[in-house]
């Protein structure tokens, strides 16, 4: 049997397709998965490589998987093709490959495997492209083995954060005390609904997004009045929205609407005071803060996703 599994070393890259549980976290979700794969291969060209990410993303929307970019794991493939042959059909040769898939989710803070599962996969075709094609084209996303390595995945998952939420929380509170505060409610924000510690962890992470946002005042206000300077209006309110009603700028926030008020556009007034209006409605309050904790955690990861290499993931 002939060994023909090479990873070309010049140019393997990073690609990200993150996805989230489309369970219900308020309007959030606590699972999603940043898909990374080589750009190139020695025995797949880019195509074949752009049709495996996208039965990758396909394999987790089909278990219940949507798109979002809010954690800290990785789905990336491991391709092995380590047999190709001809066979006559009598009237003419076929080329043949056989390969190996193999699936892994990992986080790669620490290094842990979640899951893992390899399948074998053989094509035919007039020449070793199609061959090569054809094989891939037998990759099942929905094949019950598949929903078994994301269903053990998750299982795992929520196992790793109830043994560690306590040290997850005391981590985070050491990066909020050293100005990290993005990472610690990044951090926060993963911890799965199904584990105990869960509403502690909401409740710290609410605490902590009211610091963060106290910390942003100046910045925010900063911004707003150059918009507003400049009769931008629409931005300068934009902007201004983000500010909570308990962080220290809210009544700063307040004044400069006040303060432009005759300026400012009757739609945009109106908009303004439905805002203010809404902080009355303490479900609808909790919710907006839920959704900004989330996107504070998404622009997090998303950041640190972009960092790795694929050759750091795979070891």
């Amino acid at each position: 049997m002939k060994i023909l599994f090479h990873w070309s070393l010049a140019l393997a890259f990073l690609s990200f397709f993150s996805f989230s549980m489309a369970g219900q976290r308020g309007s959030a979700e606590w699972l999603s998965i940043g898909i990374v794969a080589p750009e190139t291969h020695d025995d797949f060209d880019e195509a074949q490589l752009q049709k495996v990410k996208t039965r990758l993303r396909t394999v987790l929307s089909a278990n219940g998987l949507s798109a979002s970019g809010s954690n800290n794991l990785i789905l990336y493939p491991v391709l092995s093709l380590y047999d190709e042959r001809e066979i006559s059909t009598g009237m003419q040769l076929l080329q043949v490959v056989d390969m190996e898939l193999s699936l892994f989710i990992k986080q790669p803070q620490e290094g842990i495997v979640f899951a893992s599962e390899s399948v074998k996969l053989t094509g035919s075709g007039r020449n070793r492209g199609q061959a090569i094609n054809n094989a891939l084209s037998q990759f099942d996303v929905r094949a019950p083995v598949w929903s078994s390595f994301i269903s053990k995945a998750k299982q795992k998952i929520i196992r790793y954060y109830e043994d560690r939420c306590d040290q997850v929380i005391a981590r985070a509170d050491q990066l909020s005390k050293t100005g990290a505060m993005e990472e610690a409610i990044s951090l926060l924000f993963n911890i799965p609904q199904e584990v105990s510690c869960y509403e502690k962890a909401a409740a710290e992470s609410q605490r902590l997004y009211k610091e963060y946002l106290n910390q942003e005042c100046s910045r925010i206000v900063i911004s707003a009045k150059g918009y507003l300077a400049r009769n931008d209006f629409a931005s300068g309110l934009s902007i201004l929205k983000k500010v909570d009603p308990e962080s220290d700028c809210f009544t700063e926030a307040e004044e400069m609407i006040a303060e432009a008020s005759r300026e400012v556009e009757e739609d945009y007034l109106r908009r303004w005071n439905h805002y203010k209006e809404s902080f009355a409605d303490r479900v609808a309050l909790e919710q907006q803060r839920i959704s900004a904790v989330r996107d504070i955690a998404v622009a997090y990861w998303q950041s640190r996703q972009r960092q790795y290499s694929y050759w750091t993931i795979i070891k």
